[in-house]
């Protein structure tokens, strides 16, 4: 790399210190796993975060469709199949 910064250490040694926080995905991961077999699709578990919807687990399906993404993945609201889901159970008012 010429004359730049990299991200570090120690930004990674905290982000796995923020990841072990949540555990959300420890209660989730049984149910997603079953429903990404019984319908043999890529399944996701996300959050809104602002105005994003961010990828926080994902179980691949046996099937041959293969969904390029990733856990952390931030996507628009309005243009992506977990935005629209998040959307769709905001209150009136949070919309």
């Amino acid at each position: 790399m010429q004359g730049g910064y990299i991200l570090g250490l120690k930004l990674f040694e905290l982000c796995t210190i923020a990841a072990n926080q949540r555990r959300i995905e420890e209660f989730a991961l049984p149910a997603l796993k079953a429903l990404a077999q019984e319908l043999q699709l890529t399944c996701h578990l996300g959050v809104m975060e602002g105005s994003e919807a961010v990828y926080l687990l994902k179980v691949e399906g046996n099937s041959s469709i293969q969904v390029s993404t990733w856990v952390g993945k931030r996507l628009s609201l309005h243009s992506s199949s977990l935005g629209k889901v998040l959307l769709a159970w905001l209150p009136e008012q949070a919309l």
